[in-house]
């Protein structure tokens, strides 16, 4: 699991900052599904395209992973 390393500022009501609640829920979601969350990715919301060979190379991993 790739994951934006660029906190969005999202606040809900007079509470504080929903980014590290979203980060242990990413956390939860990749131990459930035994995959890794990646989260030093240098990008925001679009890793796609701001750092499309990190992509490329997640993609690569999972199907080496599977084929073996």
């Amino acid at each position: 699991m790739l994951a934006s390393d660029e906190p969005w500022d999202l606040k809900v009501g007079t509470g504080g900052s929903t980014w590290p609640a979203w980060l242990a829920a990413q956390d939860d979601l990749a131990r459930a599904l035994h995959a890794r969350h990646v989260t030093d990715t240098g990008s925001g919301h679009g890793i796609a395209v701001e750092q499309p060979r990190l992509v490329v190379d997640a993609v690569h991993e999972v199907v080496d992973e599977t084929r073996k």
